[in-house]
């Protein structure tokens, strides 16, 4: 086997690697789902972008995540904008500091729908909360 063809595959190997350690777990393994929850302006619940599970970061744009059974830390932030919409970046930027935690519990076969709670008048008034658990099937 030549040099090329050797890193090649051990490329390939570390990258395959890297993506099934993190946090979420393929949908034919034992499972929760964490749905992202839409805004609800009239009973002051907005949409929550997940930023990290378990000290990990996801990369989103999803609206649910397959996590295993068992205690898990989500890192979350408020999308609560009453103006103009933010662009991406700025939006990914103010999570970041506007973030909070929330800590489920995951049980196999459960769907877990989850918001983020406005508290206050203020924008960083608010806290992520479990809307509600439903059977997925």
């Amino acid at each position: 086997m030549s040099i090329c063809k050797i890193i090649t595959v051990t490329a390939l190997a570390l990258i395959a690697s890297a993506c099934s350690s993190g946090p979420t777990v393929s949908h034919n393994a034992p499972h929760g789902i964490v749905v992202l929850a839409p805004a609800q302006p009239a009973s002051d619940n907005y949409q929550l972008m997940l930023l990290e599970v378990d000290d990990v970061r996801v990369f989103g744009g999803r609206d649910a995540y397959w996590l295993a059974p068992g205690r898990h830390v989500l890192r979350v932030a408020a999308i609560i904008s009453n103006d103009r919409p933010l662009l991406r970046e700025s939006r990914e930027t103010r999570a970041e500091h506007e973030a909070d935690v929330l800590e489920i519990d995951i049980v196999e076969g459960k769907r877990y729908r989850i918001a983020a709670h406005r508290t206050g008048p203020r924008g960083g008034d608010w806290e992520p909360v479990v809307l509600e658990v439903s059977d997925i099937r």
